[in-house]
């Protein structure tokens, strides 16, 4: 199971009659049309009995955020969408769980009742928490773009001035892929 922090997407819920038609939309998304996908497949295609359609994307907060909502609003929706994460984690009952960026991860280990109050996703990278199921630190997809090229408009400035982290992107998806496989046995 993935997990991140919010849908970046405009949808209803009336449109789903199960989490299981949300999750196969949603992943249809992600590894058709957002850049999330190719970065997934690179994560999981060396992972031996780890195939795409075994895997579950969902999002801590259940609703799509309104334009410039900061995180204390976001935490406070999100004590609304605790418990449907709890639920769909029980329903699906995965091997693993991997938070996708700091909020992510948090709000994931909020729902497994562990309280946690700082992760650093660039420090923490591919860290286990001992929880049921286990939850494995990410950095969330955006972080990925670095792999791609960027221009003026898109990317390019944040870019120039955090070229640092590109060096870290192999290493931090190899912290990931080595912490998935661990848990996995």
């Amino acid at each position: 199971m993935f997990v991140t922090i919010e849908p970046s997407h405009q949808f209803s819920w009336d449109d789903y009659d199960s989490w299981e038609a949300y999750n196969e939309s949603i992943s249809q998304k992600f590894l058709e049309e957002w850049t999330g996908g190719p970065i997934l497949e690179e994560l999981l295609e060396p992972i031996q009995g780890v195939e795409m359609d075994s895997v579950w994307m969902t999002d801590a907060i259940k609703c799509p955020p309104e334009g410039g909502i900061d995180d204390q609003t976001r935490n406070e929706e999100f004590s609304h969408c605790k418990k449907y994460l709890q639920e769909e984690i029980e329903q699906v009952d995965p091997d693993v769980i991997v938070g996708l960026g700091k909020n992510a991860c948090l709000r994931t280990l909020s729902a497994l009742d562990v309280e946690q109050n700082r992760i650093s996703t660039a420090k923490d990278c591919g860290r286990i928490f001992d929880t049921n199921p286990p939850v494995v630190i990410s950095p969330h997809w955006s972080y990925g773009w670095l792999s791609r090229s960027t221009n003026d408009a898109w990317g390019g400035e944040w870019h120039a001035t955090h070229s640092h982290l590109k060096d870290s992107y192999s290493r931090n998806m190899e912290a990931v892929r080595s912490s998935i496989q661990s848990v996995r046995g």
